[in-house]
């Protein structure tokens, strides 16, 4: 250790750049390993830094010795990683104690250092293996003490979701299931025992209760920077909650406390974190003896209003009255609208949470069965949607949890949604709990029976107990419906889960007995009844006709349908997968016909009354039932036409979740039929409302549509060059009045965009297809993002310093994602080719507008500024000399102020820029502020490639 602490950075940086070029790699690990063995008897302390410096330096000799295989490294392993945890603990309680924020960085690259030393424990010296083993569980005690600590202006949420992540990392190299013939185990602690502390400590609750309100703090250029990115405590702790609970089966026993904390943050929605719990709660009860019986599983507030202590668990129907008060008919509307297709009855194992190394083929429930019929499309066509569908499903598993998962929630706030899985069991319970003990008995005798028969349409009552079943069973039911229970499972038959799709058949089943039962229509206060009898029945015919000519196709029949097979049981029970569309339609439909003043009743009322073949059968399960008569409405009454075609639009957006339900879409040329619509109504001011609707509906179909959305509205259709079309020849403000419209319009350019370079980067069939990598709506699209910019309200203030908020700052971000989405979607850019500036649309002075607005925005300003340098010039007019001096300061400004952390490429495609200015603006050559702050990136202008050929140039150019 050197007295000057410069000078010793720079001999371990110098020694650090040998190492890289596997130089002196023997010399410096023998060192090192006399420096570790020196630290651990020294009692002098040195700096967090200069201890991640060495442990950076250990990494880089550690790598090519562990590749050679020539050379022994298991000491200077073994040895700095039990120096890293020695270290850390001492991080991490000083930076609690220091209450600076500045320590945060270091503890992060530790835990960095920490995971990649313990990566590699099967080449650690074995000789030391009760050192590892000691070092390993105290290294668990304190990260569970420390993780479960509330977070803090000083601590932040990542930081602590990063301690329990480093004791998953640990315990799965500990586990003798994971162990390989040449791993060694580390630790003596087990799952089990893992678990009961987790549990038993003090900050349990509040640990799953609490939110992450702290700013997270990016640190560029940090090789440990994204190690904590995007943890956070909640989901780490449940995470290594559910590997503990996978990985030892010896967890008999869970505390009333545990419960009651699990449940209490438990939504029962489709968010991640309601997803871990949902699996937690599948594994304690495969693995344990599960305390909460099925009427018991009161989740959130519901579990504070209905307490155990207050409400009987005796098997009673009157246990299920606090599971039917709690269904909120908000929230099913939320799910309605954006249907998780994707949930399954039986929670999926987590690969990379689990210790399951792999998923179960049958744990991923599709609608693959050869009894499934999807329509018009040939029964290959949706054979290989199935099985890409399966592709996605094990690729979005294994990348879990994500935030661009097609079926994740895209509304503000937290995901609101219902889990179809979770909640559709609990009201099939409810009603069975209700059913008449006399229509119990009927459908276990059809199930013996092996018979397929419909309900009967009456049924009488015996005694007077029959007749106080009947009227709680139909009281229940009708709770249930008012509550949008039954509209959710009739939404449920889209699930990609069988076994879900079953469920939900089997509540309609229930719901249309109870429709039909002689007590039902004596209730003279449900004047709904008949209405919804009608649309039960046609959906039961309907899946009854469907069923009939799926049989009648598969055993070859030229005579009627048969409506009884004999063939495998598994086959029979088989319920086909519906389009979202065909079932969010049937649900809303439902929720429609019990309000009488609702705009779309009369519409839904008479669409069923026209069903008249197979006695009013609803047979447009595959296709778009009710749009293009709604889209097309020929209402005499204006404000009627409009909120048909404005509800029909609304609809297309909510049933729109998957490739599936695009295919269908896109069968009926619903796109194409959007576009011209919008085209031809851009102009008309009373007709703004529908077109924001209309571009949200784009927009939906492309971020959720998948390859094929991609491949038929960006290639086919061309939806790119119809968004600069329709906004080149006209005036920005004319089209758009408001940010609100500004901002929508932007969305579904950054989804365009962003949709053509993912096609392009990776096509169906994996090969490379010159024909499509060519982006030429690069320039005009940019140009358009541009114009609307600038004429927001908010730039006509001359301070730029102006506060910004609501859709202004959505403005500024969707800008900013705009240009860097075509910055990067454009393959031929200024960096490699100049280009002309007859090329270009935009002129120098409206780029220089815009980077003066996002120079106040330090965040933003780097992809602005480099979409912007990428740019191609239009004609250069008189007051160009100015903006060039202006642009030019501002993007050499901005990088002098990111050093040392500025990206080659922007500094390189901003050096090819400012050459162009300079070669046809000569005026920044007399500039000597400009020649001062240029003679600064000589440094950068040396790390890139031909960066000083473009740097001599304008050198030459300013001497002259």
């Amino acid at each position: 250790e050197g007295d000057d602490d410069n000078v010793t950075d720079l001999v371990l940086e110098a020694i650090q750049t040998l190492c890289l070029n596997k130089l002196m790699l023997l010399e410096t690990s023998n060192k090192l390993v006399e420096l570790m063995d020196h630290l651990r008897n020294s009692r002098k302390n040195i700096s967090i830094d200069r201890e991640i410096r060495i442990f950076d330096l250990t990494s880089c000799v550690i790598s090519p010795l562990l590749s050679s295989e020539l050379l022994d490294s298991s000491t200077l392993l073994t040895k700095t990683f039990l120096r890293i945890c020695a270290v850390f603990p001492k991080c991490l309680k000083r930076m609690k104690r220091s209450r600076h924020d500045t320590l945060e960085y270091s503890t992060t690259q530790l835990m960095y250092s920490f995971s990649f030393f313990l990566l590699r424990s099967e080449y650690f010296d074995k000789s030391m293996i009760n050192e590892l083993s000691t070092a390993v569980d105290n290294s668990i005690v304190f990260c569970l003490k420390y993780g479960m600590m509330e977070p803090d202006n000083v601590t932040s949420c990542s930081i602590l979701g990063g301690c329990l992540k480093m004791v998953r990392l640990m315990l799965s190299q500990s586990s003798p299931r994971n162990s390989s013939e040449h791993r060694i185990s580390l630790g003596n602690m087990s799952p089990a025992h893992v678990h009961a502390l987790i549990v038993s400590h003090s900050s349990f609750r509040s640990a799953l209760v609490g939110r992450c309100t702290v700013t997270e703090k990016k640190v560029d250029g940090l090789a440990g920077s994204k190690f904590c990115e995007g943890l956070t405590q909640r989901i780490e702790l449940l995470s290594l909650m559910i590997y503990c609970a996978s990985l030892d089966v010896e967890i008999t026993t869970t505390s009333k406390k545990a419960w009651d904390a699990l449940l209490s943050v438990f939504n029962a929605s489709t968010s991640p974190c309601d997803k871990l719990i949902r699996r937690l709660l599948f594994l304690y009860e495969k693995h344990t003896s599960f305390p909460v019986q099925m009427n018991e599983l009161r989740w959130g507030q519901t579990n504070v209003k209905y307490s155990s202590d207050n409400v009987s668990s005796n098997g009673t129907s009157h246990d299920w009255d606090w599971f039917v008060d709690s269904i909120d008919l908000g929230r099913v509307r939320s799910t309605l609208s954006q249907f998780p297709v994707s949930d399954t009855l039986k929670p999926i194992s987590l690969v990379g949470i689990d210790s399951c190394g792999k998923i179960p083929v049958h744990s991923i429930h599709l609608s693959l069965d050869n009894e499934d019929d999807y329509g018009n499309g040939s029964d290959n066509e949706s054979r290989d949607y199935g099985q890409r569908t399966r592709s996605n499903e094990l690729q979005r598993v294994n990348e879990w949890p994500t935030e661009n998962d097609v079926g994740g929630w895209r509304g503000p706030g937290e995901d609101p949604r219902y889990s179809p899985g979770f909640i559709l069991p609990l009201i099939l319970a409810t009603m069975e709990t209700f059913l008449p003990m006399a229509v119990a008995s009927k459908y276990e005798r059809e199930k013996h029976e092996n018979e397929l028969s419909a309900p009967d349409e009456s049924f009488n009552a015996k005694n007077e107990a029959d007749n106080v079943q009947h009227i709680e069973f139909c009281q229940t039911c009708r709770r249930l419906y008012s509550n949008g229970a039954i509209s959710l499972a009739v939404a449920s038959l889209s699930s990609q889960c069988p076994s879900l799709r079953k469920v939900a058949l089997s509540i309609c089943g229930l719901f249309l007995e109870s429709l039909q039962m002689q007590k039902s229509s004596s209730l003279k206060d449900w004047r709904e009844r008949p209405q919804l009898e009608m649309l039960m029945s046609s959906i039961q015919r309907g899946l009854s006709v469907r069923r009939s000519i799926r049989i009648k196709k598969l055993q070859g029949s030229s005579g009627g349908a048969a409506l009884r097979y004999d063939g495998d049981v598994t086959s029979k029970l088989n319920v086909p997968m519906v389009p979202a569309f065909s079932a969010v339609f049937l649900a809303k439909a439902l929720l429609i016909l019990s309000r009488p003043a609702d705009d779309m009743y009369g519409q839904m009322n008479r669409y069923f009354l026209r069903l008249t073949h197979f006695h009013g059968a609803f047979q447009d399960f595959f296709g778009l039932p009710g749009f293009l008569s709604l889209y097309c409405s020929s209402a005499d009454e204006l404000m009627r036409s409009k909120s048909e075609r404005n509800w029909a639009l609304q609809s297309l957006i909510d049933g729109a979740v998957d490739e599936f339900s695009f295919r269908i879409i896109a069968r009926h040329h619903v796109p194409e039929l959007i576009m011209s619509s919008v085209g031809s109504q851009i102009d008309s001011p009373g007709k703004k409302g529908e077109m924001l609707i209309a571009i949200d509906a784009l927009r939906t179909l492309i971020e959720r549509g998948g390859p094929s959305a991609i491949s038929h509205m960006v290639m086919r259709q061309g939806l790119l060059s119809w968004l600069h079309g329709i906004v080149n020849w006209r005036k920005v403000f004319a089209l758009f009045p408001f940010d609100d419209m500004k901002c929508k319009f932007l969305r579904l350019i950054v989804a365009a965009v962003k949709s053509h370079r993912s096609h392009t980067s990776t096509p169906d069939d994996g090969q490379k297809h010159p024909s499509i990598s060519a982006f030429y709506e690069g320039v005009p699209l940019a140009d358009v993002v541009i114009r609307i910019f600038l004429d927001s309200k908010v730039n006509t203030d001359t301070d730029v310093n102006v506060s910004i908020n609501g859709y202004q700052t959505e403005l500024y971000e969707l800008t900013c994602d705009a240009l860097w989405e075509v910055y990067l979607t454009t393959p031929q850019k200024i960096m490699g080719n100049r280009c002309s500036e007859c090329h270009g649309m935009t002129t120098l002075d409206d780029m220089t507008s815009v980077l003066e607005k996002f120079a106040t925005h330090k965040q933003m300003c780097a992809r602005v500024l480099a979409a912007l340098c990428a740019l191609p010039l239009a004609s250069s007019s008189a007051r160009d000399d100015d903006s060039a001096n202006t642009f030019c300061d501002i993007a050499l400004g901005f990088i002098l102020s990111k050093l040392p952390t500025t990206s080659s490429d922007l500094v390189a495609i901003c050096l090819r820029r400012i050459l162009d200015l300079i070669q046809n603006h000569g005026i920044l050559a007399s500039d000597p502020n400009f020649s001062s702050r240029f003679m600064k990136t000589r440094t950068l202008a040396t790390k890139l490639e031909d960066g000083v050929t473009v740097w001599n140039e304008i050198f030459k150019l300013l001497n002259k």
